[in-house]
């Protein structure tokens, strides 16, 4: 034994060959880690599908709020409260949108990351009477591809803090999603200069970014909170709204009760035309929903 510590070849080579043994297995556990997805919670379906297109195989995304359902009256079950206690990041929109959420992270504890990506984006201020229920402002960022474009970035730092391994194929995959969007906003604004109306009233106040984009006009709400119907003094005011613009649409939405806007649109001859905030469809990428909006408009505007 004294011989093997005294001899320094056999010691360098004890030492080497420990050096090597401790480095295979270190590279064996990040290795391992490296092969699990980034688990990821997103509360509305457009997010889910920003987080997808830039992670793709890299990530495993839950969906909190489903498609179809509308976030303002979406209520948590035990399950999603388990998926959350299985996440690296929570992303949510934040600015009241998803007042649940909060809870949510509370239940859960420290451990986990939330992101309320509404935060990096200049908030829209909606007019007095839709100010109680958005007094963060309209949190309704994710309707503008400009928006899209920013949360991107936003999206692709934290899954890069949380797998910097992967960090070059989040780059290209987030650079590659803000092409699309900025292609499909090269395209709206094109068909803007040739329509015919800007005027538009809203079933609820999902499109005042879109509307910002674009210099759209939305002279009214029909539901100033989600889901509650209009006075018929309310209507009533709106009717007279429509007569005295120039081509105004009425834009209703999936998720909600449509009836008020058909009304308004027996009244008055005005077109409703159905638009999609949130994506009703779990294998439609956004996108391609926001495409569809697009088109809509700028057929019933023309």
């Amino acid at each position: 034994m004294k011989f093997l510590i005294k001899n320094p070849k056999i010691v360098r080579f004890i030492l080497f060959f420990s050096f090597i043994l401790i480095f295979l297995l270190s590279f064996r556990q990040y290795a391992t880690a490296l092969e699990e997805p980034v688990r990821v919670v997103a509360s509305i379906a457009p997010l889910a599908d920003l987080v997808s297109s830039i992670g793709v195989d890299h990530v495993s995304v839950h969906l909190l709020v489903p498609n179809g359902t509308s976030p303002h009256t979406f209520d948590p079950k035990p399950s999603d409260i388990k998926k959350l206690e299985q996440a690296d990041l929570f992303f949510i929109v934040g600015l009241g949108l998803e007042m649940f959420a909060y809870d949510m992270a509370q239940a859960v504890g420290n451990n986990l990351k939330l992101l309320e990506l509404g935060k990096e984006l200049e908030v829209f201020n909606d007019p007095e009477e839709n100010r109680h229920e958005h007094q963060f402002g309209n949190p309704h960022v994710w309707v503008s591809l400009r928006n899209l474009s920013i949360l991107a970035k936003s999206v692709t730092e934290a899954l890069i803090k949380v797998d910097p391994y992967n960090k070059e194929i989040y780059l290209k995959n987030a650079q590659s999603y803000i092409d699309q969007c900025q292609q499909l906003d090269q395209w709206f604004t094109e068909k803007v200069k040739n329509l015919k109306s800007h005027y538009f009233i809203a079933q609820h106040s999902a499109w005042s970014y879109l509307a910002r984009d674009y210099n759209l006009v939305q002279i009214g709400v029909i539901e100033e909170k989600p889901g509650e119907e209009p006075s018929p003094k309310k209507i009533k005011s709106l009717i007279d709204d429509l007569k005295i613009s120039e081509n105004p649409v009425i834009f209703a939405e999936p998720q909600l009760n449509q009836k008020a806007a058909q009304i308004l649109s027996q009244e008055t001859g005005v077109k409703v035309i159905i638009l999609d905030p949130l994506g009703s469809f779990p294998d439609v990428p956004f996108l391609e929903t926001m495409k569809d909006n697009l088109e809509k408009i700028a057929e019933a505007m023309q």
